[in-house]
């Protein structure tokens, strides 16, 4: 743990502008009387944070600076909006640490992140996810298992409870001394160890990633999500 708040010392600046920023849109709405973001639903943000000797990427390791959460209606069933958005990461050592923080203004946001493998463009099934890469090449991917549980937050209030703790390591870590902030603007942090199933030609160790979220379209909130990778 100390190793993790040391690093979330370091880049705190950076989390907390990114923070600090969602709260003045939460404000904002709330002086307009209006919903902010309009269109089909809520609007959410993905941002990808990595230090220079690790790389967070897209399909095929291809260049990405953020992952685009916004979506059309083939995308939404039953009212419910579910994303899949699949990412890489690339590094030097077979082992990382992988983090996501997100603000929880979305009562019913739910997180899964899967490990995926390549497979053949003709593959089929519900666990199959294709798509052309920023390159214009394709990719076919299967989703594995489901990597993001409840046990892997570091600061929730209680296991059923979906807020961040309000003081504490964590908080300080991003918030310094400032106290006032929004309940729903507290980031709840998740942290798993991943280890990367392959090497590329370079080297490097790789690993491909699916992350899905999925809300009820008719919650017109709006959360910041960030990726963040740290070698080992």
């Amino acid at each position: 743990m100390a190793e993790q708040l040391r690093w979330y010392e370091k880049y705190k600046n950076e989390l907390l502008m990114g923070f600090a920023a969602f709260a003045l849109l939460i404000l904002i709405i709330g002086l307009a009387l209006a919903w902010f973001f309009g269109g089909l639903s809520a609007s959410t943000v993905g941002r990808v944070k990595a230090p220079a000797e690790i790389s967070i990427l897209g399909p095929n390791e291809t260049y990405m600076e953020q992952i685009d959460l916004s979506y059309d209606k083939s995308e939404v069933k039953d009212g419910v909006v579910t994303l899949e958005r699949p990412f890489c990461v690339s590094s030097p050592s077979e082992k990382f640490d992988l983090f996501l923080a997100h603000t929880t203004n979305i009562d019913d946001l739910d997180i899964k992140l899967y490990e995926a493998a390549e497979r053949l463009q003709d593959a089929s099934g519900d666990n199959i996810i294709k798509g052309i890469d920023s390159k214009g090449n394709p990719y076919t991917w299967e989703k594995i298992s489901n990597m993001f549980s409840d046990d892997g937050y570091l600061n929730k209030k209680q296991v059923e409870d979906k807020l961040a703790e309000e003081s504490g390591e964590y908080h300080s870590a991003t918030f310094g001394e400032y106290s006032k902030v929004q309940e729903n603007s507290e980031p709840l942090y998740w942290y798993r160890e991943i280890t990367a199933p392959k090497q590329n030609s370079e080297g490097n160790y790789v690993g491909n990633y699916v992350l899905v979220l999925s809300w009820t379209e008719r919650v017109k909130e709006t959360d910041i999500i960030y990726l963040i990778a740290k070698n080992k």
